[in-house]
């Protein structure tokens, strides 16, 4: 019950009132609260009543109560912010007036709960901390601009970026365009206009001219101000440096156009010396052959043997030569153009092009659902033709049988082909992809650029290749593709 207050109509107005207020006593106790005062002090008001300023006063506060009371006595007034600590250790955050002396003994004190102001408040300015260190962090300059009054301001870290003092942001606008570069300039002025017309966002990279005159490469990212009717009335955003990185992609760009140009040069020098080589290689083989027909009567079996080696040496370096061109016209041209094609369509015509193989060894080849995929067809069917090829030649005394099938990982089609063959001792499974690198000798054809040359499409691919094989248990290559 509340306590009894002489003047009905002033209890009765005090009962009525939205916000809390209270009436005090010469001693700094509550004699009176209204409802809505006993709900911020969350107490029962006969619990409230008799309990003093002290009683809720923060550590900070209590020492100045005596002081601040006894300013409050001689003024007849008094008004601030006071940290309500409740009984349940809840703080509320508070704004009080009070007038001393409306009745003998009597003192008003009217309270306004600030709590969830304050609380915004706080984020707010927490927020801006943070955003003011991770600018800095990231060594970002921020700006605001007002299109009306062509005022601009920005932080201690644009200033640094741009070589520009304090005293140039009274310059406004102008002075913030006149540090960019004279060839980007207009283009900027048109995205900044543009944004202000559209209420889109901008992303720019332009240059600076510092007032050093150092040119600096400049990555702004910028947005729309709106006022409280939704006019737009600037912009806003911030600004770091990127000319390292501006640098490391011309040095990148730079060195791709030489590595292109290079090997363009390698290319045209490969096909220019394979066919200067192979010239001789033709004459050698065919006058040797001519040779062995015209005095074949006359030649002993070694000597014979030693012809036929000086017939064969020519066509194996021949052989070399086409397998080198081959090799490095592959790996030099990085470009690839992928289209959609369905790899049973493509091992169909592998299987085509090793028909004479396959009748003459007996091969059995068989192949689960192939999926269709994005790829560069006949570089693909090379990389089938090689690898079936090879377990049609590594079959050993048994007919070949071969199996490919295909299957999903992650973003990949993972084909494996599998076979019956001889098998790959572990310790080679990764040097049988380098170029020219062969296990076997003469008891087996080929140059060693096969798998050389599967290796360099399947990495144009962006896929990788690898194998599994021990000796004497056939071998599974794989190789991945992405979807």
């Amino acid at each position: 019950m509340l306590f009894p207050v002489r003047d009905e109509g002033l209890s009765s107005l005090m009962d009525r009132m939205p916000e809390p207020v209270l009436l005090l006593n010469d001693e700094r106790a509550y004699v009176y609260a209204n409802p809505p005062a006993c709900e911020l002090f969350d107490l029962p008001c006969d619990a409230l009543l008799g309990r003093r300023i002290d009683d809720f006063a923060d550590s900070a506060m209590k020492p100045r109560i005596d002081l601040l009371w006894t300013e409050f006595l001689a003024k007849g007034a008094q008004s601030g912010p006071f940290r309500l600590v409740r009984l349940d250790g809840v703080v509320r955050e508070v704004e009080y007036t009070a007038i001393a002396a409306i009745d003998l003994g009597s003192h008003i004190a009217f309270l306004r709960d600030r709590t969830a102001e304050r609380n915004t408040e706080r984020q707010r300015i927490e927020s801006q901390r943070l955003a003011e260190l991770a600018l800095l962090a990231g060594r970002m300059g921020s700006w605001i601009w007002k299109s009306e009054t062509g005022q601009i301001t920005w932080n201690r870290t644009l200033e640094e970026i741009y070589g520009m003092e304090p005293s140039d942001s009274a310059a406004g606008y102008e002075a913030f365009i006149a540090r960019i570069h004279p060839e980007d300039r207009e283009s900027v002025r048109q995205s900044i206009s543009q944004t202000l017309r559209s209420g889109s966002n901008y992303q720019l990279e332009y240059r600076i001219v510092r007032m050093d005159e150092e040119v600096r490469w400049i990555a702004d990212r910028g947005q729309v101000l709106l006022d409280e009717l939704g006019q737009r009335v600037g912009l806003a955003g911030v600004c770091w440096d990127i000319t390292r990185t501006k640098t490391m992609e011309q040095e990148i760009a730079d060195r791709a156009q030489e590595l292109a140009r290079s090997n363009a040069d390698l290319q045209r020098f490969a096909y220019v010396a394979s066919h200067d080589l192979k010239e001789p290689l033709r004459n050698v083989c065919a006058f040797s052959q001519l040779l062995a027909r015209q005095i074949c009567g006359r030649l002993d079996a070694e000597e014979l043997e030693m012809l036929s080696l000086i017939t064969g040496g020519a066509k194996r370096m021949t052989e070399l030569i086409d397998s080198l061109l081959a090799y490095s016209q592959v790996s030099s041209n990085r470009d690839v153009l992928l289209v959609e094609a369905n790899a049973e369509d493509l091992l169909a015509q592998a299987l085509e092009n090793l028909q004479l193989s396959i009748e003459q060894t007996h091969t059995e080849v068989e192949h689960d659902p192939l999926p269709t995929l994005r790829c560069a067809p006949l570089e693909i069917v090379q990389v089938l033709q090689n690898l079936i090829g090879n377990a049609i030649k590594y079959s050993g005394n048994s007919p070949p049988r071969i199996h490919l099938s295909a299957e999903h990982s992650g973003n990949d089609w993972v084909f494996k082909v599998r076979d019956n063959g001889i098998g790959i001792n572990p310790r080679y499974h990764n040097q049988i992809f380098a170029a020219f690198k062969r296990l076997h000798g003469q008891e087996y054809s080929g140059t060693g650029v096969g798998l050389a040359i599967c290796k360099a499409i399947v990495e144009k691919h962006r896929g990788s290749i690898g194998v599994e094989s021990e000796d004497g248990k056939g071998a599974t290559f794989h190789f991945s593709v992405p979807q």
